[in-house]
């Protein structure tokens, strides 16, 4: 009876020298893959970032492109009206005089 229950504790004993490693190992690679799954996740996010900083420079440029192309010509507009109307005032006034007294 004492051999069998010295058999069982010896068994006991292999089959924890056995398994305690493997469950170290496992523990281990677990805490591995979750180190990579938040490096990899800090990397994700950084250049993200990155490249949403690169698209907002891009928009910015472009909208103050097409504010100086905006402002261009509405200066432009605003200087051939100023032309016209010096050109042409006096021929207005002149016109609209006339259609006010009917002639």
């Amino acid at each position: 009876m004492q051999d069998i229950i010295n058999k069982i504790i010896e068994i006991e004993k292999s089959s924890r020298n056995i398994t305690e490693p493997a469950i170290k190992q496992k523990e281990d690679l677990e805490y591995e893959i979750n180190s990579e799954v938040e490096k990899l996740k800090t990397d994700l996010y950084e250049r993200a970032h990155l490249r949403i900083d690169k698209i907002m420079n891009a928009e910015k440029k472009n909208y103050e492109s097409n504010l100086e192309k905006v402002n261009s010509e509405f200066k432009n507009s605003g200087q051939i009206l100023e032309h016209k109307y010096t050109e042409n005032k006096d021929i207005w006034v002149n016109d609209l005089y006339n259609r006010i007294l009917g002639r």
